[in-house]
């Protein structure tokens, strides 16, 4: 026998007693806030609970749930249930570790607009009013982010001095990390995908709007919020600027059709700030994936300003293949500013260790946002363009070459020569299609490398075309790989290097010194790096050493660092003494280089500057980061 019911069965009884109709899983679980499929496990326990009690319980598909007869005494029956629960989970319910009173506390706040006596706050949450008053300062902090203060009033407690578009931004970013701090959140979009009555999801679908699981989630947990605040008589006044000029998108229409099924299935009536509302959170948690930059001259004068910053700091070129989508990042995050929308992203934490290099870049673009808006950028927005700048990375620091095949023969040709490729070229190239002749002038060759063809092509294009036979040999493989050597023969340098990885006119004398100064150095980007790196730049079991002309130190590390490049540069004010070898300059190699392409590229580099007495002058005198790499860049 079930000795002890939870609270959301308890919650899914109250639903039960009070609706004279079937109910559905939808209209259970958006007011508990579970997900549907949750709705779903909970019932079986409620139907034994009810069994137990005789009462009886039916459930249909598509209408839902209900409670055949409500009788005083069954009432009665349910009440007595509902009380002992109450009574019993009185503290089991009370949060006991600071984190989750500081959130309880925030969330009570945001859905009262009365005061709330913090003698009343003690004591339901079993602490002293010494303990209320220190969450509250941690409180204060976490409403600092919203732009939201406590007012105190003497005799009367404390509440929010906020509009209720604020209240719903807090409510919804507490729901939202409740959800993922609980491993819910994929079960929570499985209800709606899975669930007979998933209509959100075909609407959003239904107009053509392109969002991530997590930007779902996001809406959904808005749309709710909505339907709840209207429910319990709190409907939004906020008026948006230029609302107007979202009346023609599928979001709006997409928010018609949502208006329409609150109305039928909640009877709430949304009103036109509820629309606007939610017409702008949708365009503003949209993907950009298969949205258009449409120029717009404050925006693209904001791009160019970044992109030429980016240049000046790294000598960075980010090419015509990028700036649009730059741009369209620029314009969506100034977007979201305004509107003081967010994307949710849960990789701020990650992507300053794992994509440095990037996150650098994205920096510059955080700074001259704040300053055109007034506002930082949130850690999200920060996320999203440091993914976008490391897309831009990997894509030109991967040696293989794009490859478009050209195939005049079936698909038995098309498939062999595809295998004897991607099997004995995989370091070098990546086939990315395969298309007959007649095709190749509808292609787009800005997306591709090369062309390799086993038709002969006598029109001239952009891109190199390597000519091999029907059926590839591995003659073909040899001739393909000298032309790689030919064509391909240069490795950009900007991205070996990272700006807050070089120090200039040092005053070391010593190994240790040298070692300190490097994981000084490194901690720039890795604050958390452990102190045990240093032994890894004096134990000569971790690296070799190489000296050209007893000016340029070339140290390379056996094992690197970590999966990022990290060749640091330093310069010293006078030649040091190394493992017995001399040096004015020290640069330590750390990366992946399976191939040595980058390591013989700088190798050769350094090895041609060393032999002329001006070139090692003039970087031994560089004091910037620029000035230093565009030395090396004029001289591979």
């Amino acid at each position: 026998k079930k000795m002890k019911t939870t609270n959301n069965e308890i919650k899914i009884i109250q639903i039960l007693l009070a609706s004279n109709d079937y109910i559905s899983t939808y209209k259970i679980a958006t007011p508990i806030g579970i997900s549907r499929r949750s709705v779903r496990e909970e019932i079986n326990n409620v139907k034994n609970i009810l069994k137990e009690l005789e009462i009886h319980f039916t459930s249909k598909p598509n209408k839902g749930y209900i409670i055949d007869e409500k009788t005083p005494e069954i009432i009665n029956k349910l009440q007595e249930i509902i009380n002992k629960n109450e009574n019993d989970d009185a503290y089991a319910q009370i949060p006991n570790i600071p984190h989750d009173r500081i959130n309880y506390i925030l969330k009570l706040l945001a859905q009262s607009d009365k005061y709330i006596k913090m003698d009343d706050i003690a004591d339901e949450l079993l602490v002293s009013r010494a303990t209320i008053a220190n969450d509250l300062i941690n409180v204060k902090k976490e409403l600092s982010r919203y732009n939201v203060h406590i007012i105190h009033k003497p005799n009367y407690g404390i509440k929010l001095n906020i509009n209720e578009l604020e209240r719903r931004r807090i409510i919804a970013d507490l729901v939202f990390a409740g959800m993922t701090q609980r491993k819910v959140f994929y079960d929570f979009l499985d209800t709606y995908l899975d669930s007979s009555d998933r209509l959100i999801i075909e609407i959003i679908k239904k107009n053509n709007i392109s969002i991530s699981d997590l930007s779902l989630a996001d809406i959904l947990i808005n749309y709710s919020i909505s339907i709840a605040r209207n429910m319990a008589g709190h409907p939004l006044d906020t008026i948006f600027e230029d609302a107007e000029s979202f009346k023609n998108t599928n979001e709006y229409q997409a928010v018609l059709d949502l208006s329409q099924l609150a109305e039928e299935h909640f009877n709430v009536i949304f009103n036109d700030s509820e629309k606007d509302f939610l017409t702008i959170m949708i365009i503003c948690k949209g993907s950009t994936n298969n949205k258009i930059y449409h120029e717009e001259l404050a925006t693209s004068k904001l791009t160019q300003i970044i992109l030429d910053d980016i240049y000046n700091s790294t000598l960075i070129h980010i090419d015509n293949r990028y700036y649009n989508r730059l741009a369209l990042y620029v314009q969506t995050a100034l977007l979201r500013q305004k509107y003081q929308e967010k994307i949710r992203n849960p990789l701020y934490d990650k992507i300053q260790d794992d994509m440095p290099f990037a996150y650098y870049l994205t920096k510059i673009v955080a700074k001259r946002i704040k300053e055109y808006t007034g506002t930082p950028l949130s850690r999200s927005e920060i996320s999203a363009f440091t993914i976008f700048f490391n897309n831009i990375i990997t894509e030109h620091t991967d040696h293989r070459k794009k490859a478009l095949l050209v195939n005049c023969m079936g698909n038995f040709a098309s498939n062999y020569n595809m295998n004897i490729l991607e099997k004995n070229l995989l370091n070098d190239l990546s086939i990315q299609k395969c298309i007959s002749y007649p095709e190749l002038s509808k292609e787009n060759l800005n997306n591709y490398d090369l062309i390799i063809s086993n038709t002969p092509i006598h029109k001239h294009y952009d891109i190199p075309i390597i000519n091999v036979n029907y059926i590839i040999t591995m003659d073909d493989i040899i001739f393909i790989k000298s032309k790689l050597a030919y064509y391909f023969n240069e490795e950009n340098m900007v991205y070996y290097f990272h700006p807050e990885l070089f120090e200039h006119g040092l005053s070391l004398k010593t190994k240790k010194g040298i070692s300190t100064m490097l994981y000084q150095t490194l901690c720039k980007i890795y604050p958390q790096m452990k102190s045990s790196i240093k032994t890894n730049f004096t134990n000569k079991n971790k690296y070799s050493l190489h000296s050209f002309n007893n000016s340029i130190g070339l140290l390379k590390m056996n094992t690197p660092i970590n999966p990022n490049n990290n060749n640091i540069i330093l310069t010293f004010k006078k030649p040091v003494t190394y493992d017995e070898q001399e040096f004015q300059i020290l640069i330590v190699f750390s990366s992946y280089d399976q191939d040595n392409i980058m390591y013989d590229t700088l190798y050769n580099t350094l090895k041609k500057i060393s032999e002329n007495d001006t070139l090692i002058e003039s970087l031994t005198n560089s004091e910037s980061y620029t000035e230093f790499l565009s030395i090396l860049i004029n001289n591979k």
